[in-house]
């Protein structure tokens, strides 16, 4: 799916696995797991300040999303 088709689900899959850290990811990954799938974020780079900080974010502002999205259960993986 991409960020387009996903909307178009008629049902909840039990798990997602999401690549990237952009904005739109990120949200996705919030909404799949406050639905209770269980959500793997697969990113490339070595930490998730370094990921956002490609799309202008400041890095103490990527570290708090980093926080709420493992307290949320997202599972990142990272430099995959």
């Amino acid at each position: 799916f991409d960020s387009d088709s996903i909307r178009d689900l008629s049902y909840l899959p039990s798990s997602v696995a999401i690549t990237g850290a952009g904005i739109i990811s990120i949200e996705y990954a919030k909404i799949f797991a406050r639905l209770g799938a269980h959500v793997t974020m697969i990113i490339r780079d070595t930490s998730f300040p370094n990921a956002m900080g490609r799309v202008g974010v400041d890095p103490e502002i990527a570290e708090a999303l980093k926080d709420d999205l493992v307290e949320s259960g997202v599972d990142l993986r990272f430099d995959t």
